[in-house]
Protein backbone atom coordinates (compact mmCIF):
# COMPACT_ATOMS: atom_id res chain seq x y z
CA UNK A 1 0.00 0.00 0.00
CA UNK A 2 1.33 3.58 -0.98
CA UNK A 3 0.03 6.41 0.15
CA UNK A 4 1.22 10.21 -1.92
CA UNK A 5 1.14 13.49 -1.85
CA UNK A 6 2.03 15.88 -4.84
CA UNK A 7 0.75 18.92 -6.20
CA UNK A 8 -2.72 17.90 -6.73
CA UNK A 9 -3.40 17.03 -3.56
CA UNK A 10 -1.20 19.02 -0.88
CA UNK A 11 -2.92 21.77 -0.11
CA UNK A 12 -6.22 19.44 1.27
CA UNK A 13 -3.01 18.38 4.32
CA UNK A 14 -1.97 21.69 4.80
CA UNK A 15 -2.53 23.25 8.27
CA UNK A 16 -2.74 26.97 8.59
CA UNK A 17 -1.52 27.61 4.88
CA UNK A 18 1.98 26.84 5.90
CA UNK A 19 2.09 23.99 7.74
CA UNK A 20 2.31 20.52 5.83
CA UNK A 21 2.26 18.19 9.19
CA UNK A 22 2.32 14.12 9.04
CA UNK A 23 1.43 12.97 12.70
CA UNK A 24 -0.72 10.57 14.77
CA UNK A 25 -3.85 12.37 13.75
CA UNK A 26 -2.94 12.04 10.07
CA UNK A 27 -2.32 8.61 10.05
CA UNK A 28 -5.71 7.65 11.82
CA UNK A 29 -7.59 10.17 9.77
CA UNK A 30 -6.02 8.87 6.19
CA UNK A 31 -5.98 4.83 8.02
CA UNK A 32 -2.07 4.86 7.65
CA UNK A 33 -1.60 2.73 10.69
CA UNK A 34 -0.38 -0.22 7.96
CA UNK A 35 1.05 1.73 5.30
CA UNK A 36 4.27 0.58 3.73
CA UNK A 37 5.34 3.62 2.11
CA UNK A 38 4.19 7.55 1.99
CA UNK A 39 5.37 9.63 -0.46
CA UNK A 40 5.64 13.36 -0.58
CA UNK A 41 6.57 14.87 -4.13
CA UNK A 42 6.71 17.48 -6.96
CA UNK A 43 5.66 20.36 -4.14
CA UNK A 44 7.95 23.19 -4.11
CA UNK A 45 6.66 26.21 -1.68
CA UNK A 46 9.65 27.63 -0.20
CA UNK A 47 7.16 29.11 3.04
CA UNK A 48 5.99 25.54 3.48
CA UNK A 49 7.03 24.30 6.83
CA UNK A 50 6.96 20.19 6.96
CA UNK A 51 6.77 18.86 10.04
CA UNK A 52 6.24 14.75 10.84
CA UNK A 53 6.29 14.35 14.23
CA UNK A 54 4.84 11.40 17.30
CA UNK A 55 4.17 8.98 14.21
CA UNK A 56 4.64 5.41 15.11
CA UNK A 57 5.55 3.45 11.70
CA UNK A 58 8.33 1.08 12.54
CA UNK A 59 7.75 -1.12 9.25
CA UNK A 60 7.07 1.81 6.60
CA UNK A 61 9.22 4.02 4.94
CA UNK A 62 8.44 7.95 3.48
CA UNK A 63 9.93 9.06 0.86
CA UNK A 64 10.13 13.10 -0.45
CA UNK A 65 11.13 13.68 -3.87
CA UNK A 66 12.03 16.87 -5.75
CA UNK A 67 10.16 19.27 -2.84
CA UNK A 68 11.49 22.94 -2.10
CA UNK A 69 10.57 23.15 1.62
CA UNK A 70 11.03 26.54 4.35
CA UNK A 71 11.83 23.64 7.14
CA UNK A 72 11.86 19.96 7.47
CA UNK A 73 11.54 18.45 10.56
CA UNK A 74 10.96 15.40 12.18
CA UNK A 75 10.06 14.51 16.02
CA UNK A 76 9.50 12.31 18.50
CA UNK A 77 8.84 9.45 15.64
CA UNK A 78 9.70 5.60 14.61
CA UNK A 79 9.78 5.25 11.45
CA UNK A 80 11.44 2.10 9.76
CA UNK A 81 13.14 4.11 6.61
CA UNK A 82 13.16 8.35 5.59
CA UNK A 83 14.73 8.99 1.91
CA UNK A 84 14.80 12.87 0.81
CA UNK A 85 15.60 13.31 -2.71
CA UNK A 86 16.16 16.29 -4.68
CA UNK A 87 14.78 18.42 -2.13
CA UNK A 88 15.91 21.71 -1.28
CA UNK A 89 15.47 22.93 2.37
CA UNK A 90 15.32 27.03 3.26
CA UNK A 91 17.51 29.54 1.05
CA UNK A 92 20.94 30.63 1.20
CA UNK A 93 21.19 33.26 4.16
CA UNK A 94 24.08 35.77 4.39
CA UNK A 95 25.69 36.25 8.03
CA UNK A 96 27.50 33.67 10.41
CA UNK A 97 25.09 32.67 12.12
CA UNK A 98 21.66 31.14 11.04
CA UNK A 99 18.86 28.34 12.30
CA UNK A 100 18.43 25.16 11.27
CA UNK A 101 15.91 24.57 9.12
CA UNK A 102 16.25 20.85 8.46
CA UNK A 103 16.68 18.76 12.10
CA UNK A 104 15.56 15.31 13.68
CA UNK A 105 14.84 15.22 17.03
CA UNK A 106 14.16 12.44 19.62
CA UNK A 107 13.95 10.05 16.73
CA UNK A 108 14.20 6.32 16.04
CA UNK A 109 15.22 5.16 12.45
CA UNK A 110 16.40 2.52 10.74
CA UNK A 111 17.69 4.56 7.55
CA UNK A 112 17.79 8.21 6.62
CA UNK A 113 19.33 9.30 3.44
CA UNK A 114 19.68 12.57 1.72
CA UNK A 115 20.47 11.95 -2.17
CA UNK A 116 20.98 15.16 -3.93
CA UNK A 117 19.62 17.41 -1.59
CA UNK A 118 20.61 21.62 -0.82
CA UNK A 119 19.54 22.31 2.98
CA UNK A 120 20.68 25.76 3.42
CA UNK A 121 21.28 26.54 7.11
CA UNK A 122 22.19 23.53 8.05
CA UNK A 123 21.29 20.24 9.32
CA UNK A 124 20.65 18.61 13.04
CA UNK A 125 20.58 15.13 14.72
CA UNK A 126 20.03 15.43 18.04
CA UNK A 127 18.44 15.30 21.68
CA UNK A 128 19.20 10.91 21.54
CA UNK A 129 17.98 9.95 18.03
CA UNK A 130 18.78 6.75 16.99
CA UNK A 131 19.52 5.87 13.85
CA UNK A 132 20.87 2.64 12.36
CA UNK A 133 22.19 4.26 8.92
CA UNK A 134 22.47 7.83 8.20
CA UNK A 135 23.81 8.88 4.71
CA UNK A 136 24.23 12.42 3.48
CA UNK A 137 25.13 11.73 -0.70
CA UNK A 138 25.91 14.26 -3.49
CA UNK A 139 24.31 16.71 -1.42
CA UNK A 140 24.83 20.68 -0.51
CA UNK A 141 25.30 22.06 3.39
CA UNK A 142 26.36 25.08 3.03
CA UNK A 143 26.43 25.74 6.73
CA UNK A 144 26.84 22.98 9.22
CA UNK A 145 26.07 18.79 9.16
CA UNK A 146 25.41 18.10 13.66
CA UNK A 147 25.12 15.40 15.05
CA UNK A 148 24.86 15.62 18.41
CA UNK A 149 23.88 13.64 21.44
CA UNK A 150 22.38 10.94 19.64
CA UNK A 151 23.33 7.34 18.78
CA UNK A 152 24.27 5.80 14.90
CA UNK A 153 25.64 2.60 13.56
CA UNK A 154 27.11 4.30 10.62
CA UNK A 155 26.87 7.64 9.40
CA UNK A 156 28.26 8.60 5.44
CA UNK A 157 28.71 12.09 4.06
CA UNK A 158 29.82 11.14 0.36
CA UNK A 159 30.32 13.24 -2.90
CA UNK A 160 28.92 15.99 -1.23
CA UNK A 161 29.93 20.05 -0.29
CA UNK A 162 29.63 20.43 3.37
CA UNK A 163 31.08 23.68 5.46
CA UNK A 164 31.01 21.74 8.95
CA UNK A 165 31.26 18.16 10.11
CA UNK A 166 30.19 18.25 14.01
CA UNK A 167 29.32 14.89 15.33
CA UNK A 168 29.77 15.89 19.22
CA UNK A 169 28.53 15.23 22.84
CA UNK A 170 26.77 18.09 25.33
CA UNK A 171 25.73 18.45 28.71
CA UNK A 172 22.84 20.60 27.81
CA UNK A 173 19.95 20.40 27.64
CA UNK A 174 20.31 16.75 29.84
CA UNK A 175 23.54 16.37 31.92
CA UNK A 176 25.16 13.49 30.90
CA UNK A 177 24.62 13.46 27.40
CA UNK A 178 26.59 10.83 25.01
CA UNK A 179 27.14 10.34 21.20
CA UNK A 180 27.83 6.75 20.00
CA UNK A 181 28.42 6.18 16.66
CA UNK A 182 30.43 2.56 15.35
CA UNK A 183 31.53 3.89 12.18
CA UNK A 184 32.19 7.09 10.44
CA UNK A 185 32.79 7.75 6.66
CA UNK A 186 33.68 11.37 4.85
CA UNK A 187 34.24 10.61 1.54
CA UNK A 188 34.94 12.77 -1.31
CA UNK A 189 33.88 15.84 0.19
CA UNK A 190 34.58 19.74 -0.89
CA UNK A 191 34.28 22.93 1.15
CA UNK A 192 34.99 21.92 4.13
CA UNK A 193 36.69 23.91 6.49
CA UNK A 194 36.09 22.03 9.90
CA UNK A 195 35.59 18.66 10.97
CA UNK A 196 34.81 17.83 14.66
CA UNK A 197 34.29 14.64 15.99
CA UNK A 198 34.33 15.55 20.08
CA UNK A 199 33.50 12.88 22.77
CA UNK A 200 32.38 10.44 21.01
CA UNK A 201 32.32 6.87 21.57
CA UNK A 202 32.94 5.44 18.04
CA UNK A 203 34.75 2.39 16.37
CA UNK A 204 35.58 3.07 13.00
CA UNK A 205 36.60 6.72 11.33
CA UNK A 206 37.48 7.28 7.92
CA UNK A 207 38.45 10.48 6.24
CA UNK A 208 38.87 9.69 2.23
CA UNK A 209 39.45 12.11 -0.62
CA UNK A 210 38.33 15.24 1.20
CA UNK A 211 39.77 18.85 0.60
CA UNK A 212 40.11 21.10 3.74
CA UNK A 213 41.31 24.16 2.68
CA UNK A 214 43.11 26.68 5.19
CA UNK A 215 41.01 30.16 5.66
CA UNK A 216 42.70 33.28 7.33
CA UNK A 217 38.85 35.03 7.84
CA UNK A 218 38.55 35.43 11.58
CA UNK A 219 35.44 34.40 11.57
CA UNK A 220 36.55 30.92 10.34
CA UNK A 221 37.86 30.25 13.92
CA UNK A 222 37.03 27.03 13.63
CA UNK A 223 39.29 25.67 10.58
CA UNK A 224 41.10 22.18 11.31
CA UNK A 225 39.96 18.90 11.95
CA UNK A 226 39.35 17.84 15.87
CA UNK A 227 39.11 14.28 16.92
CA UNK A 228 38.53 13.31 20.45
CA UNK A 229 37.51 10.16 22.35
CA UNK A 230 36.34 9.98 25.74
CA UNK A 231 38.92 9.42 28.47
CA UNK A 232 39.26 6.09 29.24
CA UNK A 233 37.53 4.62 26.05
CA UNK A 234 39.74 2.15 24.58
CA UNK A 235 37.33 0.23 21.63
CA UNK A 236 38.88 2.54 19.05
CA UNK A 237 39.38 -0.26 16.36
CA UNK A 238 40.54 2.41 13.17
CA UNK A 239 40.82 5.82 12.12
CA UNK A 240 42.19 6.41 8.51
CA UNK A 241 43.11 9.46 6.45
CA UNK A 242 43.44 8.57 3.06
CA UNK A 243 44.13 10.71 -0.87
CA UNK A 244 42.89 14.24 1.10
CA UNK A 245 44.56 17.27 1.18
CA UNK A 246 44.11 19.25 4.53
CA UNK A 247 45.68 22.21 5.05
CA UNK A 248 44.80 23.26 8.32
CA UNK A 249 45.32 22.07 11.41
CA UNK A 250 44.94 18.31 12.38
CA UNK A 251 44.04 17.37 16.41
CA UNK A 252 43.77 13.56 17.43
CA UNK A 253 43.20 12.82 21.04
CA UNK A 254 42.80 9.10 22.19
CA UNK A 255 43.80 6.72 24.74
CA UNK A 256 43.89 3.37 22.66
CA UNK A 257 43.37 2.30 19.21
CA UNK A 258 43.94 -0.41 17.24
CA UNK A 259 44.75 0.66 13.80
CA UNK A 260 45.72 4.42 13.21
CA UNK A 261 46.33 5.12 9.18
CA UNK A 262 47.16 8.24 6.86
CA UNK A 263 47.67 6.76 3.33
CA UNK A 264 48.26 9.38 0.31
CA UNK A 265 47.77 12.41 1.65
CA UNK A 266 48.95 16.27 1.75
CA UNK A 267 48.87 17.47 5.49
CA UNK A 268 49.56 20.50 7.67
CA UNK A 269 50.53 20.62 11.14
CA UNK A 270 49.65 16.67 13.04
CA UNK A 271 48.95 16.84 16.94
CA UNK A 272 48.54 13.75 18.20
CA UNK A 273 47.66 12.49 21.63
CA UNK A 274 47.62 9.00 22.93
CA UNK A 275 48.69 6.51 25.39
CA UNK A 276 48.83 3.19 23.10
CA UNK A 277 48.72 2.17 19.03
CA UNK A 278 48.92 -0.76 18.41
CA UNK A 279 49.16 -0.39 14.74
CA UNK A 280 50.85 2.70 13.03
CA UNK A 281 50.63 3.13 9.45
CA UNK A 282 51.60 6.58 7.81
CA UNK A 283 52.17 6.10 3.94
CA UNK A 284 53.06 8.33 0.88
CA UNK A 285 52.57 11.48 2.95
CA UNK A 286 53.65 14.98 3.36
CA UNK A 287 53.15 16.79 6.08
CA UNK A 288 54.26 20.65 5.54
CA UNK A 289 53.84 21.76 8.83
CA UNK A 290 55.41 20.29 12.66
CA UNK A 291 54.15 16.83 13.32
CA UNK A 292 54.30 15.94 17.29
CA UNK A 293 53.49 12.09 18.09
CA UNK A 294 52.16 12.38 21.58
CA UNK A 295 53.39 14.95 24.62
CA UNK A 296 56.82 14.92 25.35
CA UNK A 297 56.31 14.51 28.99
CA UNK A 298 54.85 11.24 29.12
CA UNK A 299 55.62 7.88 27.77
CA UNK A 300 53.63 5.85 25.11
CA UNK A 301 53.76 2.61 23.29
CA UNK A 302 53.59 1.79 19.80
CA UNK A 303 53.23 -2.05 18.90
CA UNK A 304 53.93 -1.50 15.43
CA UNK A 305 55.44 1.09 13.39
CA UNK A 306 55.69 1.44 9.74
CA UNK A 307 56.35 4.82 8.34
CA UNK A 308 57.04 4.76 4.70
CA UNK A 309 57.71 7.18 2.00
CA UNK A 310 57.07 10.40 3.91
CA UNK A 311 58.60 14.39 3.65
CA UNK A 312 58.14 16.12 6.86
CA UNK A 313 58.85 19.94 5.89
CA UNK A 314 58.65 21.56 9.37
CA UNK A 315 59.63 19.89 12.49
CA UNK A 316 59.36 15.78 13.17
CA UNK A 317 59.28 15.23 17.30
CA UNK A 318 58.42 11.70 18.09
CA UNK A 319 59.59 11.49 21.76
CA UNK A 320 58.56 8.89 25.03
CA UNK A 321 57.71 6.27 22.84
CA UNK A 322 58.17 2.37 23.55
CA UNK A 323 58.18 0.43 20.80
CA UNK A 324 57.75 -3.39 21.15
CA UNK A 325 57.48 -5.40 17.78
CA UNK A 326 58.15 -3.36 15.08
CA UNK A 327 60.02 0.03 13.83
CA UNK A 328 60.32 0.61 10.64
CA UNK A 329 61.02 4.23 8.81
CA UNK A 330 61.78 3.98 5.41
CA UNK A 331 62.31 6.09 2.61
CA UNK A 332 61.72 9.35 4.60
CA UNK A 333 62.91 12.61 4.15
CA UNK A 334 63.39 15.29 7.20
CA UNK A 335 63.78 18.87 5.37
CA UNK A 336 64.14 20.50 8.50
CA UNK A 337 66.92 20.83 11.15
CA UNK A 338 66.16 19.77 13.77
CA UNK A 339 63.90 16.96 13.79
CA UNK A 340 63.93 14.72 16.69
CA UNK A 341 63.93 11.35 17.56
CA UNK A 342 64.00 12.07 21.31
CA UNK A 343 64.45 9.68 24.15
CA UNK A 344 62.34 6.27 22.41
CA UNK A 345 62.65 2.77 23.68
CA UNK A 346 63.21 -0.14 21.28
CA UNK A 347 62.61 -3.15 23.22
CA UNK A 348 64.48 -6.63 22.96
CA UNK A 349 63.08 -8.50 19.60
CA UNK A 350 61.57 -4.99 17.90
CA UNK A 351 62.56 -5.03 14.23
CA UNK A 352 63.94 -1.90 13.03
CA UNK A 353 64.40 -0.53 9.35
CA UNK A 354 65.16 2.82 8.70
CA UNK A 355 65.83 1.77 4.82
CA UNK A 356 66.12 4.08 2.45
CA UNK A 357 65.69 7.65 4.80
CA UNK A 358 67.76 10.71 4.28
CA UNK A 359 68.30 11.13 7.93
CA UNK A 360 70.63 14.29 7.89
CA UNK A 361 68.11 16.39 9.40
CA UNK A 362 66.98 14.01 12.38
CA UNK A 363 68.84 13.89 15.83
CA UNK A 364 68.63 10.97 18.09
CA UNK A 365 68.77 12.51 21.32
CA UNK A 366 68.59 9.76 24.46
CA UNK A 367 67.76 6.95 22.44
CA UNK A 368 68.79 3.37 24.19
CA UNK A 369 70.22 1.48 21.20
CA UNK A 370 70.94 -1.97 22.81
CA UNK A 371 68.22 -3.52 20.84
CA UNK A 372 68.23 -1.37 17.91
CA UNK A 373 69.58 -3.19 14.23
CA UNK A 374 71.60 -0.70 12.23
CA UNK A 375 72.05 -3.03 9.21
CA UNK A 376 69.28 -1.28 7.41
CA UNK A 377 69.80 2.09 8.22
CA UNK A 378 72.35 4.89 6.56
CA UNK A 379 73.58 6.59 9.43
CA UNK A 380 76.31 8.50 7.34
CA UNK A 381 75.18 11.90 8.19
CA UNK A 382 72.99 11.11 11.63
CA UNK A 383 73.22 13.14 14.26
CA UNK A 384 73.21 11.27 18.44
CA UNK A 385 72.93 13.10 21.47
CA UNK A 386 73.36 11.77 24.62
CA UNK A 387 72.63 8.16 23.40
CA UNK A 388 72.98 5.16 25.33
CA UNK A 389 74.86 2.07 24.21
CA UNK A 390 75.31 -1.38 24.71
CA UNK A 391 78.82 -1.57 26.16
CA UNK A 392 81.83 -4.14 26.79
CA UNK A 393 84.64 -4.26 28.95
CA UNK A 394 86.77 -6.67 28.61
CA UNK A 395 90.50 -7.09 29.39
CA UNK A 396 91.15 -3.56 30.14
CA UNK A 397 89.08 -2.49 26.86
CA UNK A 398 85.94 -0.26 26.69
CA UNK A 399 84.07 -0.34 23.67
CA UNK A 400 80.40 0.24 22.03
CA UNK A 401 78.46 -2.68 20.94
CA UNK A 402 75.06 -2.82 18.16
CA UNK A 403 72.95 -5.14 18.43
CA UNK A 404 73.44 -6.69 15.08
CA UNK A 405 77.21 -7.91 16.56
CA UNK A 406 76.91 -11.33 18.06
CA UNK A 407 79.12 -14.60 18.37
CA UNK A 408 76.94 -16.04 15.78
CA UNK A 409 78.24 -13.97 12.87
CA UNK A 410 80.92 -16.07 10.91
CA UNK A 411 80.28 -14.94 7.16
CA UNK A 412 83.00 -12.26 6.06
CA UNK A 413 80.25 -10.62 4.48
CA UNK A 414 78.75 -10.25 7.64
CA UNK A 415 81.43 -8.86 9.32
CA UNK A 416 82.12 -6.45 6.71
CA UNK A 417 78.69 -5.02 7.37
CA UNK A 418 78.57 -4.82 10.89
CA UNK A 419 82.59 -3.06 10.70
CA UNK A 420 80.61 -0.36 8.30
CA UNK A 421 77.99 0.06 10.96
CA UNK A 422 80.54 0.99 13.28
CA UNK A 423 82.56 3.32 11.09
CA UNK A 424 79.97 5.34 9.91
CA UNK A 425 79.05 5.65 13.75
CA UNK A 426 82.49 6.55 14.61
CA UNK A 427 82.49 9.42 11.94
CA UNK A 428 79.07 10.60 13.00
CA UNK A 429 80.48 11.07 16.49
CA UNK A 430 83.93 12.83 15.14
CA UNK A 431 81.23 14.97 13.38
CA UNK A 432 79.36 15.93 17.07
CA UNK A 433 82.90 16.05 18.53
CA UNK A 434 81.80 12.85 20.57
CA UNK A 435 85.50 11.75 21.41
CA UNK A 436 84.42 9.27 24.58
CA UNK A 437 81.91 7.34 21.58
CA UNK A 438 84.38 8.06 18.69
CA UNK A 439 86.80 5.92 20.46
CA UNK A 440 84.62 3.44 21.54
CA UNK A 441 83.23 3.21 18.26
CA UNK A 442 86.72 2.75 16.28
CA UNK A 443 88.19 -0.01 18.82
CA UNK A 444 84.74 -1.96 18.30
CA UNK A 445 85.79 -1.22 14.41
CA UNK A 446 89.18 -2.49 14.87
CA UNK A 447 87.94 -5.42 16.63
CA UNK A 448 85.87 -6.67 13.65
CA UNK A 449 88.40 -5.74 11.33
CA UNK A 450 90.48 -8.48 13.29
CA UNK A 451 87.88 -10.80 13.07
CA UNK A 452 88.02 -10.56 9.24
CA UNK A 453 91.55 -10.94 8.93
CA UNK A 454 91.50 -13.46 10.98
CA UNK A 455 88.83 -15.08 8.92
CA UNK A 456 90.79 -14.55 5.86
CA UNK A 457 94.01 -16.18 7.23
CA UNK A 458 95.83 -13.14 6.55
CA UNK A 459 98.09 -13.94 9.66
CA UNK A 460 100.56 -11.09 9.58
CA UNK A 461 97.76 -8.17 9.87
CA UNK A 462 95.81 -10.05 12.82
CA UNK A 463 98.90 -10.22 14.71
CA UNK A 464 99.91 -6.72 14.07
CA UNK A 465 96.21 -5.75 14.91
CA UNK A 466 96.39 -8.05 18.10
CA UNK A 467 100.09 -6.37 18.96
CA UNK A 468 98.01 -3.16 18.38
CA UNK A 469 95.02 -4.19 20.83
CA UNK A 470 97.01 -5.23 23.33
CA UNK A 471 100.32 -2.16 24.19
CA UNK A 472 97.20 0.49 23.67
CA UNK A 473 93.70 -0.74 22.80
CA UNK A 474 94.19 0.45 19.46
CA UNK A 475 95.28 3.53 20.14
CA UNK A 476 93.19 4.27 23.11
CA UNK A 477 94.64 3.86 26.15
CA UNK A 478 97.78 6.01 26.63
CA UNK A 479 98.19 4.38 30.39
CA UNK A 480 99.08 0.63 28.70
CA UNK A 481 102.25 1.94 26.64
CA UNK A 482 103.33 3.82 29.94
CA UNK A 483 102.94 0.34 32.00
CA UNK A 484 104.57 -1.46 29.20
CA UNK A 485 107.52 0.73 29.56
CA UNK A 486 107.87 0.18 32.80
CA UNK A 487 107.90 -3.20 32.72
CA UNK A 488 110.51 -3.36 29.84
CA UNK A 489 112.78 -1.19 31.21
CA UNK A 490 112.37 -3.23 34.85
CA UNK A 491 112.95 -6.74 32.52
CA UNK A 492 115.80 -5.34 31.04
CA UNK A 493 117.39 -4.25 33.85
CA UNK A 494 117.33 -8.12 34.80
CA UNK A 495 118.50 -9.14 31.50
CA UNK A 496 121.32 -6.49 31.94
CA UNK A 497 123.03 -7.72 35.25
CA UNK A 498 123.88 -10.93 33.72
CA UNK A 499 124.54 -10.27 30.70
CA UNK A 500 126.85 -7.67 31.83
CA UNK A 501 126.67 -3.90 31.40
CA UNK A 502 129.81 -1.29 32.62
CA UNK A 503 129.88 1.28 35.29
CA UNK A 504 132.84 3.57 33.82
CA UNK A 505 135.42 0.96 33.91
CA UNK A 506 134.02 -1.71 36.12
CA UNK A 507 132.41 -4.68 34.22
CA UNK A 508 129.44 -5.75 36.70
CA UNK A 509 128.29 -9.30 35.49
CA UNK A 510 126.05 -11.57 38.27
CA UNK A 511 126.06 -15.39 37.43
CA UNK A 512 122.61 -17.34 38.20
CA UNK A 513 123.45 -17.92 42.22
CA UNK A 514 122.40 -16.70 45.39
CA UNK A 515 124.71 -15.20 48.17
CA UNK A 516 122.77 -13.98 51.28
CA UNK A 517 125.96 -11.94 52.71
CA UNK A 518 126.03 -10.05 49.19
CA UNK A 519 122.36 -8.64 48.90
CA UNK A 520 123.06 -5.11 49.88
CA UNK A 521 125.95 -5.13 46.71
CA UNK A 522 123.17 -7.02 44.26
CA UNK A 523 120.27 -4.43 45.42
CA UNK A 524 123.13 -1.39 44.64
CA UNK A 525 124.31 -3.05 41.10
CA UNK A 526 120.35 -3.76 40.03
CA UNK A 527 119.85 -0.18 40.44
CA UNK A 528 122.63 0.65 38.38
CA UNK A 529 120.95 -1.87 35.76
CA UNK A 530 117.47 0.05 35.98
CA UNK A 531 119.62 3.46 35.28
CA UNK A 532 121.57 1.65 32.20
CA UNK A 533 118.20 0.60 31.31
CA UNK A 534 116.49 3.38 31.31
CA UNK A 535 118.82 5.41 29.08
CA UNK A 536 117.49 3.53 26.36
CA UNK A 537 113.88 5.29 26.79
CA UNK A 538 115.12 7.32 24.00
CA UNK A 539 115.10 4.58 21.01
CA UNK A 540 118.05 5.68 18.89
CA UNK A 541 120.10 8.47 19.87
CA UNK A 542 121.61 11.23 17.92
CA UNK A 543 125.05 10.49 18.55
CA UNK A 544 128.38 9.27 16.95
CA UNK A 545 127.79 6.32 19.47
CA UNK A 546 124.97 3.35 18.57
CA UNK A 547 125.28 1.50 21.67
CA UNK A 548 125.91 3.01 24.87
CA UNK A 549 129.35 1.06 25.26
CA UNK A 550 129.98 0.76 21.72
CA UNK A 551 133.74 1.05 22.63
CA UNK A 552 133.48 -2.13 24.79
CA UNK A 553 132.48 -5.99 23.43
CA UNK A 554 129.04 -7.22 24.98
CA UNK A 555 127.49 -8.70 22.17
CA UNK A 556 125.17 -10.29 24.06
CA UNK A 557 123.66 -7.21 26.30
CA UNK A 558 124.03 -5.24 22.75
CA UNK A 559 121.57 -7.22 21.34
CA UNK A 560 119.18 -6.93 24.54
CA UNK A 561 120.08 -3.02 23.83
CA UNK A 562 119.32 -2.90 20.25
CA UNK A 563 115.56 -4.89 20.81
CA UNK A 564 115.27 -2.75 24.14
CA UNK A 565 115.50 -0.10 21.41
CA UNK A 566 113.10 -1.13 19.13
CA UNK A 567 110.57 -2.05 21.82
CA UNK A 568 110.51 1.49 23.68
CA UNK A 569 109.79 2.79 19.64
CA UNK A 570 106.92 1.22 19.27
CA UNK A 571 105.47 1.78 22.94
CA UNK A 572 106.89 5.50 22.42
CA UNK A 573 105.08 5.71 19.56
CA UNK A 574 101.83 4.06 20.60
CA UNK A 575 101.96 6.00 23.72
CA UNK A 576 102.10 9.24 21.60
CA UNK A 577 99.17 8.79 19.15
CA UNK A 578 97.11 7.48 22.56
CA UNK A 579 97.90 10.69 24.46
CA UNK A 580 96.67 13.13 21.73
CA UNK A 581 94.07 10.96 21.39
CA UNK A 582 93.37 11.55 24.93
CA UNK A 583 94.03 14.87 25.22
CA UNK A 584 90.97 15.69 22.59
CA UNK A 585 88.50 13.64 24.70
Amino acid sequence: MEFTINTDNYKEFVFKDKYLVIDKEFIEKNSLEKCLKIVIKDIKEKDLLLYVQKVILPNSRIEVNDCIFKTVSINDSTISEVFFNTIEVSERKVGNFAFFETYIDNSKLKLLWFTDCKLYNGLIVRKESEIESLSIIDSIIDRSFTFINSMCKTITVESSNVSEVIIDRNDYPKENGKTEVEKINIFRTEGLKYIKVWEVKFKKLHIHKIILNKTEKLTDHNNEIYIKTPDKYKEIEEIEISESTISSETIIVFDEIKYLKFFNSNLSEVILNYWHIDSLHFLNCKFSDTIYFGQSNKIKTINKSVVENCTFDDTFNMSNIVFKEEAFFRGLVFNKYPSFFHHNMIQENCKTDFQFSNLQNLVFQKIDFSFFSFKEFDITNVEFRECRWLSEKKCFIVRNLVYDENKDTYEIEELVKVKDIYSKLRMSAEKSADFLNLGKFYISEQEIKRKIHRKKKDWIEFSLMGLHKAISSYGENFKKPLFFVFCSIVAFALFFIFTGFYIGDNLVKYEFTFQASNYINTLRDFGYSIIYSLKNILPFQVSLNFYLHSDKSLKLSQTLELIHKIVNLILATSFTAAFIRYLRK
